[in-house]
């Protein structure tokens, strides 16, 4: 949430053998840390009824579970928030033993 504009800034790397990291910061308000744990809960909003389902950040979760990854949430309350993906790296494209979806780079 940058409500009065702000920087975003998308960072991806190789990190520990085997996995992609993919940063998403932004210079936004941050996220209170009695909400920060919540923010992966399904149908959890901040916003006014009928602005949104909270649906967003569920979603991405999961995907990213089912792709063998997982996300992170790091924030501070008027210095931003940051999300941090890690997905698998395998040599193929093709599906591991798990059924898992392989990424490459």
């Amino acid at each position: 949430a940058m409500p009065d504009g702000g920087r975003l800034r998308v960072d991806a790397r190789c990190e520990e053998p085997g996995w992609l990291r993919i940063d998403l910061a932004d210079s936004g308000v941050g996220i209170p840390k009695e909400i920060l744990e919540r923010v992966f809960d399904p149908f959890f909003t901040t916003k006014e009824v009928g602005i949104g389902t909270g649906l967003g950040l569920s979603v991405s979760h999961g995907i990213i579970e089912k792709m063998g990854g997982r996300i992170t949430v790091d924030s501070e309350v008027g210095r931003g928030t940051t999300f941090s993906v890690f997905l698998p790296i395998w040599e193929d494209e093709s599906q591991s033993s798990n059924g898992t979806q392989k990424v490459s780079v």
